[in-house]
């Protein structure tokens, strides 16, 4: 169940994400979608070295998961309903524009609390896998990373 809306700051601007309850867990997780962590690799930037993302201006709504990169679309869709770790399914999109992160961080009353940071990268082969078939909330709420 979604409820509350935190915001967080970053260096590139504000973003405001979602809040779920772990209920197995017994605690609430901040979830941010879709935060860009380079420029959109097309055009010119296409084949060549990452750049650092635009900075935003507003709020930027981090409440979706971002497109999964170029692949064959049904079996992606098809590895992702399949896999998927969440009671609902994600439509997938599909882009170039695909260098985004999904965050999940434990809700806590210190606001100050550094906590470990576990990076997933989905595997695939290039052929399939897109971030949105993989829910880091269990991770967030059991284990505090």
């Amino acid at each position: 169940q979604k409820a509350e809306q935190p915001e967080v700051v970053t260096k590139y601007g504000t973003a405001r994400g979602y809040q779920i309850k772990v209920d197995a867990a017994e605690r609430s997780v901040n979830v941010f979608l879709g935060l860009p962590f380079a420029k959109a690799p097309v055009g010119p930037r296409r084949f060549s070295e990452p750049q650092p993302p635009e900075p935003w201006k507003g709020v930027r709504d981090a409440t979706s998961y971002p497109p999964m990169c170029l692949q064959d679309k049904a079996l992606g869709q098809f590895a992702s309903d399949f896999i998927t770790n969440r009671k609902e399914k994600v439509l997938l999109q599909m882009s170039e524009d695909c260098l985004y992160l999904n965050i999940y961080t434990p809700v806590s009353t210190e606001k100050q609390e550094k906590l470990p940071v576990f990076v997933w990268i989905h595997g695939g082969g290039l052929v399939l896998g897109a971030a949105s078939s993989f829910d880091g909330s269990a991770l967030a709420a059991f284990d505090n990373v």
